[in-house]
């Protein structure tokens, strides 16, 4: 088999293992498939899946990584952290039954690393980009708190939006946030930069 041939086998299988392990988290929840169904659903062969996935965790959060990261690339600054926020909220709402039957199966908690993956890089950008802009450098220490704080905010509307079934307009969400965060990564920079010593 020449090069290209196989390099065309291997890209083959995994579009057919994508498109058919979505549409069976439409109507299951994700611990209630198997490696074996989406098989037998595929037509790709054992030895096919496992020499591009480890597992059906693998396959899964493969095919929202590559699908958000295609959704939101060009779109991780702070000037359009908001449109990176919207589009996953949107992704999200779109595949509506895909999603909540991933986040309240046992790979509750694997759903929740990958969305901290989303959630940190847009963050990090965010504060970068001011830190830039305002001529300031945090120590890392500082720098990593901010990013965990402003997190703690984007990772819990985000769950509670997927908990309450995802209904709510995703541009209202992100324009609430937006209004309560205008200004705050900047200002926060300031504070962080100019701490001063506490009495406990």
């Amino acid at each position: 088999m020449t090069a290209g041939i196989a390099e065309r086998s291997v890209t083959d299988a995994v579009a057919q293992l994508r498109s058919c392990v979505f549409p069976m988290l439409r109507t299951r929840r994700m611990d209630q498939i198997t490696c074996r169904d989406v098989l037998k659903v595929s037509h790709v062969s054992k030895s096919g899946f496992y020499y591009n996935y480890h597992d059906l965790e693998d396959l899964v959060f493969d095919c929202i990584r590559t699908e958000i990261d295609e959704l939101t690339k060009g779109v991780r600054n702070y000037q359009s952290w908001t449109k990176a926020y919207y589009l996953i909220l949107k992704y999200f709402q779109e595949h509506r039954e895909e999603i909540m039957n991933i986040y309240f199966s046992r790979y509750h908690s694997d759903f929740k690393r990958e969305v901290e993956r989303y959630g940190r890089m847009v963050l990090e950008d965010a504060v970068n980009q001011n830190c830039e802009s305002m001529h300031t450098k945090l120590d890392p220490d500082n720098e990593n708190f901010m990013v965990d704080y402003y997190y703690g905010v984007f990772s819990g509307l985000l769950y509670r939006y997927v908990e309450q079934g995802m209904k709510k307009d995703p541009e209202k969400i992100v324009r609430q946030c937006y209004a309560m965060m205008k200004g705050s990564i900047p200002a926060s920079i300031t504070a962080l930069s100019h701490q001063t010593d506490l009495s406990f």
